[in-house]
């Protein structure tokens, strides 16, 4: 390691190898790579700068495992593995969200979720991508009673809109779930679409009349 001061605003630095069986990997700024090329010319910054010099044994290769979006899901596997050895890497989907496929490039490499490879002779960079997941929704009601609307399929945290409409002499009493639950109150209805199907049935009751006799 060394402190070195420049009177020159970009100026290079480069990386020797002084022991055989070992490789040049990158300029690191803490976890970050900020190169891979063993001269590196960078603009000073207006604060101190910490660059480092990572070597490997020459045997040994790097993967790299990152995720499209991860409000979507988070990966696992990133490190340095020996040439020929397997490796695996992990990709978890979050809540409303499907794992689709480890890619490299373009090129989709596999399906699954925990991916098993044997390390190859060059550097690995693989990126899991993921789907949102869609659900139906189901509105019914006694035909006799009134009608609904709101049946469809929703990306999992869409805007649901569902109504129901009492018939002459019925009025609109509540929505329930499949398990006979109070879902709502109100025959307007406007939710975010959960990470399920969903089946609600709008309960009407019969109107009662009042009547007042007079002598």
């Amino acid at each position: 390691y060394r402190n070195l001061e420049w009177d020159k605003p970009s100026p290079t630095i480069v990386a020797h190898l002084h022991k055989d069986g070992y490789m040049f990997i990158g300029w690191y700024n803490g976890e970050v790579k900020v190169s891979e090329d063993t001269s590196y010319t960078f603009t000073i910054p207006a604060k101190a700068v910490n660059l480092v010099a990572k070597f490997m044994p020459d045997n040994h290769r790097e993967v790299f495992v990152s995720s499209e979006n991860v409000e979507k899901g988070t990966v696992t596997g990133s490190g340095t593995y020996i040439i020929g050895e397997e490796a695996t890497v992990v990709a978890t989907a979050k809540t409303g969200y499907t794992f689709e496929g480890w890619y490299e490039g373009t090129n989709k490499v596999s399906s699954l979720r925990e991916y098993k490879f044997t390390i190859p002779d060059g550097i690995t960079t693989l990126v899991a991508k993921f789907t949102i997941n869609i659900h139906n929704v189901t509105v019914n009601c006694d035909s006799n009673m009134g009608t609904v609307t709101g049946n469809g399929d929703y990306e999992y945290a869409s805007e649901v809109n569902i109504s129901a409409t009492a018939n002459q002499g019925y009025i609109f009493d509540h929505w329930q779930d499949a398990n006979g639950n109070q879902f709502s109150e109100y025959a307007q209805c406007m939710f975010g679409m959960v990470d399920e199907d969903l089946e609600l049935t709008a309960v009407f009751v019969q109107r009662k009349y009042k009547i007042n006799f007079t002598k």
